[in-house]
């Protein structure tokens, strides 16, 4: 938790069909919808000393900032895109969680 946070993410994706165009029609209706993607996020989330207005803890929470970039792919489900990503941290804390390259799943509502 924190009381200052911020997120700036930007996200270039591509559909995986377009680039499956040689593949037999049976491989490509498997792998309608989905897309191909790569990404960067840089943010932080900082805590404000008891009793202080959270603006204070904002030079802290910009000089502190971290920063990931990664790929992956989404394919469209029944319950939402499914996806999974390839993560790696280029500006971490030194927290040893924040400095591993790792896989995350997950299930958004479109």
């Amino acid at each position: 938790g924190g009381d200052v946070a911020y997120v700036v993410s930007g996200t270039a994706s591509y559909p995986l069909e377009g680039a499956m165009g040689g593949l037999p029609s049976l491989v490509r209706s498997l792998v309608g919808g989905a897309r191909v993607h790569a990404f960067g996020t840089v943010g932080n989330c900082v805590s404000s000393p008891q009793g202080t207005c959270a603006l204070r803890s904002l030079p802290a929470a910009l000089s502190g900032y971290r920063t990931v970039v990664g790929v992956g792919v989404g394919v469209p489900t029944p319950v939402g895109r499914a996806e999974v990503n390839l993560c790696v941290p280029v500006r971490a804390s030194a927290a040893k969680g924040d400095q591993c390259v790792g896989l995350q799943f997950g299930v958004w509502d479109e």
